[in-house]
């Protein structure tokens, strides 16, 4: 007989052995046999073994069938394995936690790596001077290979002052604003605006094209090139397209119609006023870690070198409504507003930086006209490459054919 305290499992085991043990009786001739109430003496098994055989057969004392385990331990391994079983997701979030604590590891290291690394000024330095150079060198040659070469202009004979010098703005002046900022729209402007619009598209698009564009002082060093290129929202970039169209033309016409030129100078400014910031790090002038973007530093630069070749000009910003003040009384004002701002917003706004960095880009626009750089450093650089002799292919092109 089988003792009911060793067959404690599950229902669909305890079915298994009844029909195990029962085949078993049944092929060795096993019969239920008592004597007065008491087991027949075959019947005695210690616990955990099965029934014995007959006396009289050669299978001796051993068990017909393996001792069962004992249930104890059976119960145990079953419900660890329904413990692990039904209790996967604990071991998810465990993953989802190792992977969160090392994302802000990797994150912290970062950050330890751009606060050692902004403060320093020989390496940034260098490859700021040596991308200001590259600019300039291969615009002057590009310059000297496809530029038009037009007549210098006389910044007096300006279009713009054709228009009424009042204060206000009255309709007149809004109706011949608009053709005359129509008719001075040159190459470089439509193509700055399209150029601005298209990666500001690609904000949204799939490939991690835009995120490699604004420049973070301590990382990579080609965002400098970049970072005027990037734009936080459509407001940003509409502000600064509209900086580029009211200003860049007259610019571009100061220097002769000379979209290279122009060029030159919306590109290397930022340059050099993104690598001037390590020294606010260097020094703790700048707190946090700031992500430049945005063209309004080489605009700045650009309306500083307008305002020091059209200092009377009459200039009109929605900033002031319906008034038109000279070109250098808005730079004055400018000067002022961005100050007064600076000195407000101390350890208040993550845009402080931005307002000294506009004073500066504008100082750096108006000394670029001021020391006459057009004169000084372009014409020698673009009369370098213009000097040179020509390649053997284009003096084949150009020598006479043979009669």
């Amino acid at each position: 007989m089988f003792n009911p305290s060793l067959v404690q499992l599950t229902s669909s085991s305890l079915a298994n052995e009844s029909v195990f043990h029962t085949s078993l009786r049944h092929k060795s001739g096993l019969k239920k046999s008592t004597t007065h109430g008491k087991p027949a003496p075959n019947d005695h098994h210690r616990p955990g073994e099965g029934p014995r055989a007959p006396s009289g057969s050669n299978s001796g004392s051993k068990p017909i069938y393996p001792a069962l385990k004992r249930p104890g331990k059976l119960e145990d391994k079953v419900r660890e394995r329904a413990q692990k079983s039904t209790n996967p997701p604990q071991r998810v979030s465990k993953t989802a936690n190792q992977r969160q604590r090392s994302a802000e590891n990797t994150e912290e290291a970062v950050q330890r790596r751009i606060l050692k690394h902004r403060i320093r000024i020989l390496v940034p330095g260098i490859w700021a001077l040596s991308a200001v150079v590259g600019i300039y060198t291969i615009l002057a040659y590009l310059d000297s290979r496809f530029g038009a070469g037009a007549p210098p202009n006389d910044p007096s004979s300006s279009p713009w002052n054709e228009l009424p010098r009042t204060l206000l703005l009255t309709p007149k002046v809004v109706m011949d604003g608009l053709q005359i900022g129509w008719t001075e729209l040159d190459k470089l402007t439509i193509g700055l605006v399209v150029l601005n619009v298209a990666v500001h598209l690609m904000k949204r698009s799939p490939l991690k094209f835009w995120e490699k564009l604004p420049h973070i002082a301590g990382e990579k060093h080609y965002t400098l090139l970049t970072y005027v290129f990037a734009h936080s929202s459509w407001a940003h970039l509409a502000s600064n397209i509209f900086g580029i169209c009211w200003v860049l033309p007259s610019v571009v016409r100061l220097f002769d119609d000379d979209i290279f030129h122009a060029s030159a100078l919306y590109l290397s400014v930022p340059v050099v006023v993104g690598y001037l910031s390590n020294f606010g790090f260097r020094w703790g002038w700048i707190k946090g870690i700031p992500i430049n973007m945005g063209g309004s530093t080489a605009i700045f630069a650009v309306f500083g070198a307008y305002c020091m070749a059209y200092p009377h000009e009459k200039v009109w910003f929605p900033t002031l409504g319906i008034f038109r003040l000279e070109a250098m009384t808005w730079a004055a004002l400018l000067v002022v507003m961005d100050g007064l701002r600076y000195w407000s917003s101390r350890g208040r706004s993550k845009s402080r930086p931005a307002y000294a960095t506009h004073v500066i880009c504008l100082g750096l626009g108006a000394a670029y006209v001021y020391f006459d750089c057009k004169n000084n450093v372009w014409v020698p650089l673009k009369d370098l490459f213009s000097k040179r002799p020509l390649p053997r292919r284009e003096q084949a092109d150009l020598a006479p054919p043979f009669s």
